[in-house]
This record gives structure tokens, sequence and C-alpha cells, in this order.
């Protein structure tokens, strides 16, 4: 965009002085005019700048003025001795309004003004069009030699002054300039922070998509915005490019656009090759976990020398850990989904310390990390795994089942526990953080292959001798399944349950005595104590699910 200020550097009107209206020199020129007719306003289409001679001295008035600014006239050239009979008062208007009016040097001729403009004016597309060329090689030759999206928004900066960042579809920062605290600026935005900014925007694919703003104290207080370019290709959204900008600024350089619009393509490239790269990593780390499920005398050697090509520091034994989730339905949301699992395992290489001790696989409905055991703050970690993962994917719900700690060479049992501890919780829909296999109990021995209780079996039992005594206690305000459930984990130590409950023996008699007639068992048969122990599990298990 040619504007006033930046004609008065082109051909003969360098240096010409600003004779009014000053505050308007930001206005586009778009084409050069000369006035040769009182009426010249009706004839013009907006944009131009108008020079006058005799006609300045003649028609020169408000009401020309007000013609002229409401068609969009970019501003007048004149010389001096064109104005010594127009009114100072018209001058002091152009002022007011913003309307520039600018006195060309005496010696020079109205040629001379016209085609360097006019020149510059046609020439800057081509001009544009170049640049962009360069531009878009310089993207290229970075892209070949695998340089970073802080790099590239750096380079940027540094060539053309245009502050840029990049972000994920999660409004997470990739890639950013160096030239001022992009994350401070954008710490804990969120989509509803964005507002629409009335741009239109043609992304690479060529879809219309509308640029949003946004802005808080931090920026307001060093008159900056920030600007949100959608990155999509092939109809797939991969993030945005930020710019930075003045808070004043209307609509962007065509210029910048158009940078804007190459970066855009470089970072779905970018993007689009780092999924993939991903993709085949973690298909290539399942082929490796399947050839160990598959080999029927897996010893520790031959473990390792399947796992060699991971990299990674193999150990002897390791808690299976599987983090089970709902897949989501759509293709679309499959895709984002497999890429936002592609980032949880990059999250875990950055951000847990010895990662390089930690094998990560995947399945299809589940990821698996092999954890070496023992662990310092094995809880801990858990915990931080647990908030990266929910970080990265945005997933509803993790069900993640801990195994005993095994060898690596009995992975397939390792694998199996954690599958039916994660199930476990999958089952009752459990907002548990984890929970372990060595926690099931008994309910283990009910699980099928793929770790799924057998639920009408398992609700026979429960409303068999959980349901009667909770009836009972609500009717008759006793506590018989309180004290059933402290005698079973006592062991059936009648001693030690009547130190906890504080109660004489005989009332500990009787309460054992009330139970038997109430479930029509005894509670000292080792067949009924066994179903019994399988009940109280299960009362863990329903009380969970009513909870959530």
């Amino acid at each position: 965009m040619l504007t006033v200020q930046d004609a008065l550097s082109i051909g003969r009107l360098k240096g010409s002085k600003i004779l009014a209206g000053s505050s308007g020199l930001d206005r586009e020129i778009k084409s050069v005019t000369i006035m040769d007719i009182a009426e010249i306003a009706e004839w013009l289409s907006g944009g131009e700048l108008l020079i006058a001679g005799v006609l300045f001295q003649q028609c020169f008035s408000r009401k020309l003025i007000d013609a002229l600014m409401n068609k969009g006239i970019a501003g007048m050239v004149t010389k001096e001795k064109f104005t010594s009979r127009v009114p100072p008062e018209l001058f002091e208007y152009c002022d007011r309004i913003g309307f520039p009016v600018v006195l060309a040097p005496a010696d020079c001729n109205w040629g001379q003004i016209m085609n360097p403009i006019i020149n510059h004016i046609v020439r800057e597309p081509y001009l544009i069009i170049e640049e962009a060329q360069k531009f878009h090689d310089a993207l290229m030759r970075a892209m070949i030699d695998g340089v970073s999206l802080s790099e590239i928004c750096s380079m940027v900066y540094a060539s053309t002054g245009m502050s840029l960042a990049i972000t994920d579809n999660d409004l997470h920062l990739i890639g950013f300039s160096g030239n001022f605290d992009w994350k401070s600026w954008t710490r804990n935005i969120s989509y509803s922070d964005l507002q629409y900014s009335g741009i239109m925007y043609q992304s690479p694919d060529e879809s219309n998509v509308c640029v949003c703003f946004y802005t808080n104290p931090l920026l307001h207080s060093v008159s900056k915005k920030l600007l949100f370019y959608p990155v999509t290709l092939n109809h797939t959204k991969y993030g945005y490019i930020i710019m930075a900008a003045d808070e004043s600024l209307g609509i962007p350089k065509p210029t910048e656009t158009i940078k804007i619009q190459q970066l855009s393509l470089f970072a779905a490239l970018h993007s689009a090759k780092q999924n993939e790269i991903s993709n085949a990593t973690r298909r290539f780390n399942g082929l490796l976990m399947d050839q160990l499920l598959q080999e029927s005398e897996l010893t520790q050697e031959r473990a390792e020398a399947i796992l060699a090509p991971l990299g990674k520091k193999i150990h002897r034994r390791y808690y299976a850990v599987q983090f089970l989730y709902e897949k989501l339905d759509s293709v679309h949301s499959f895709v984002r989904q497999n890429n936002l699992l592609g980032k949880f395992h990059e999250m875990v290489e950055n951000q847990i310390s010895r990662s390089n001790h930690i094998l990560i696989f995947e399945k299809s409905d589940s990821q698996i990390l092999l954890i070496p055991y023992p662990a310092e703050n094995f809880d801990d970690l858990l915990l931080k795994l647990r908030s990266i993962f929910l970080d990265a994917t945005k997933l509803p719900g993790v069900y993640i089942g801990v195994s005993d700690p095994l060898p690596l060479c009995d992975v397939k049992n390792a694998l199996t526990q954690s599958g039916h501890a994660a199930n476990y919780l999958f089952s009752v829909k459990s907002k548990e953080p984890f929970f372990r296999y060595g926690d099931l109990g008994v309910l283990k021995f009910f699980m099928d292959n793929e770790g799924k209780l057998d639920e009408s079996f398992l609700r026979g039992i429960y409303d068999a001798y959980i349901t009667p005594l909770t009836e009972h206690d609500r009717t008759y305000h006793t506590e018989l399944l309180e004290t059933l459930e402290l005698y079973i984990n006592n062991n059936c130590s009648k001693t030690e349950t009547e130190k906890q409950l504080f109660i004489h023996k005989n009332t500990l008699r009787a309460r054992l005595a009330a139970i038997n007639k109430t479930l029509n068992c005894d509670v000292d048969n080792v067949e009924d104590l066994f179903k019994i122990q399988v009940a109280l599990k299960l009362r863990y298990f329903y009380d969970m699910r009513r909870k959530d």
C-alpha cells in the first residue's frame, strides 16, 4: 500500500512541504490524476492523489474539500503560487479533518510528479510477488534443512520486523520469535478469550477464514494486540500463527498477509511431517511389543535384543502401566486424537526425568508404559504422567491400571495385569487417578481374558451378602456391615475386632449371630467366608459407580 507519506520520498516530491492535513499522511494512494475541471470530484473513484494548478486557486473551497473527503481522495498536490489567494481558514480546516495538501517544488512539471508515483503503483504488485518468492524460497530451504519453528519465526523477525509465534490446535506455543516473552503474553489463553477481528484471510488451501484477535492488560500496557491466523491445509486445522501488532492496526499490509500465508503452509507441512514421524515411530514401537508378546519362551537376553532399536536403557523388572481411554468416533476426531497421542509421547520425553528408562508402546485403545522397578516416588510419577496425558490429549477420561513389578521376560503377564486393573476402573467409570492390580484381591478370579468382570454373577453375590445388611442397618440403626467388614479385615480375629470397635466380646458375638441370621450363612464357614470377601470387594465396586 502506497501512502501520501510514502509518495513524499518518490521523484520530485522528495522534500516537499506539507501545507496542511499532516495527520492524514497515512491515506492510501491508488492512482494519480490532474484536476482539469471544476467538478472533478464527480469523476473520481477514490484513492487518487489529485494534482491541481490554476484550478486549485479558483476552485479550492470547503465544498470541494468535503466532496474529495467523501470520495476517499488521498490528498492534493499544488504549488505555492496557486495558494496565495486561498483563505487561510481552508488550510486550517484541512488540518482539522486530516486532508493532506502538499506543495510541490516550483520548478517541476506535473509529469515529474505523476510518472514516478504511477510507476511505483504499477510495480508494487510485482515487487510484492518477487519478495514473496524470495520469502517462499527461504522457508523451503529452512524446511529442507530441518530448521525449527522458533528459528523460522526469529528469521522472519530479523528480516521483516514481524513478531510471530505458532501454536497447535490447543493454543500451546510450538514456535516463536525471540524478540520478547511470548509465554507471558499468551499464558492461560483459551478459545473463549479470542475475539473476531473482522479481518478475512485466505489460507493456503484457499478457504476463507476469519482472523481473531486477543488482548490483555499486559499487552494493552505496551499498546499491542495479538492477531490469530488459522493454519489449515487440505481442510485440516493444525493451529494458529500469531502476529503481535500495534493496538491501533486496522488491516495488516498485503506483504505481511502474504508472508503469513506462506508461513502457514510451512507450519502445516512441518506439523504434518512431525505427526507422520511420530506415527511411524509409534507403529514401529508397537511392532516390537507384538514381537515380545509372540515369543513363546522369552528370556531377558532375547527381550533386550528385541528392544535394542528403541535406544533406551533396558532393565530386568518393570511395572506395566496401562492408560485406557475411549476412542473418538469421527474420522477427523480420530486423526486429531492420533496426533495428540503423539504429542503425549513427545511431552513424556521432554518433561520426565530419566525418560530414556521408560518404554512407551501403543495398543488400539491404550498407551502402555513400562516403568523400571524399583522407582523413586512411583506414585508421584504416575500422577505426573496422568497430568501430561490429559494435558496433551484433552480426552474426557483415562483409566490407569498398574501391574505388580514383574521381570521383563514376563511382560505378557504384566500387560494382562495392568489391563485388568485399568478395565476395572473403566467398568466403574472411577475418577481414581490409578489402580493397582494387587488391590483387586479376589475380584481378579472373576475377570475374563480382557479384564472384564462377570457382572451378572457378581451382582448376585452383592445382593446376597451386602444388600441385606445395608437394609438391616438402615431399618434398625445397627452397624452389622461395618462390623463384618472390620472382622474380615482383621482375619476373623474376634479379639482385635472387639478392641477396634470398643465393644464387649458378647456384643460382638451377638452381632455376628445377627449377621449369620440375616445372611443365612456362617461367617466362620470357609465357603461362606470366601463369598463374603468377594461381596465386600464388590461393595467398593458398586459404591464407586454410584458416586460417579
